[in-house]
């Protein structure tokens, strides 16, 4: 239900600056939207930053379990802190 209220939002947004006829009213708009799209960027990079931990995180695990890479113990874990 929330999609649908967002995707009627942006429907509205749309057609709202649709009837605009005032170029003026335009680049307003425009120079207002160009963080909005560098905020949606960032976003994506840092969501495809922790994906990609999350797969080394995994393939790490993998290869513990298959005994080719060495583990630290829990009690030396929290003498190293």
């Amino acid at each position: 239900m929330r999609a649908q209220s967002i995707e009627h939002k942006k429907l509205n947004i749309i057609s709202q600056i649709a009837n605009i006829d005032d170029n003026s009213i335009i680049d307003s708009i425009l120079k207002f939207l160009k963080p909005t799209e560098k905020l949606v960027e960032a976003k994506n990079e840092e969501k495809n930053n922790v994906l990609e931990n999350i797969q080394a995180g995994l393939l790490e695990v993998d290869l513990i379990k298959k005994g080719k890479l060495k583990t630290t113990s829990f009690k030396d874990f929290l003498n190293d802190l």
